[in-house]
């Protein structure tokens, strides 16, 4: 899921709403259903995803996968934002 769902960009107005209301289902899926034994989480990238070094915000996609797997294991949060800052 792109940062738009957290911080909405104009240049992807598009898809923001979209991505905002997939957000939100898997937070009240997340807090109904957690108890349950049900995850429901979403990753947020808010930078590029690549195995290169490019000169804009990245993160190398193995370190991707590892939050990836800390929200399937762990089954604490309901989401993670990944972003440069």
């Amino acid at each position: 899921m792109g940062i738009g769902s957290v911080e909405p960009m104009p240049m992807l107005a598009t898809l923001n709403p979209p991505q905002a209301a997939l957000r939100n289902w898997a937070k009240n899926l997340h807090n109904t259903l957690g108890s349950q034994g049900v995850q429901a989480a979403s990753l947020i990238v808010g930078l590029g995803i690549t195995t290169e070094t490019p000169t804009y915000p990245h993160m190398h996609l193995d370190d991707v996968a590892a939050f990836h797997w800390k929200l399937h294991t762990e089954r604490e949060l309901a989401e993670h934002v990944l972003t440069s800052a």
